[in-house]
């Protein structure tokens, strides 16, 4: 008999890391993090608690 998983845990989104934002002053990744900026302005973040 195959037991249906239960889906305890969520996943949890920490704040961001202030320290990345030396990497955008840099210049590291600068397209990638317009993108990805771009991406979460246009769609925003998912959310897990929607049942």
């Amino acid at each position: 008999m195959e037991k249906e998983l239960e889906r305890l845990r969520k996943p949890i989104l920490k704040k961001p890391d202030k320290s990345l934002d030396e990497l955008l002053n840099k210049g590291y990744f600068k397209e990638k993090i317009e993108f990805a900026e771009h991406i979460v302005k246009t769609y925003g973040l998912p959310d897990f608690d929607k049942k």
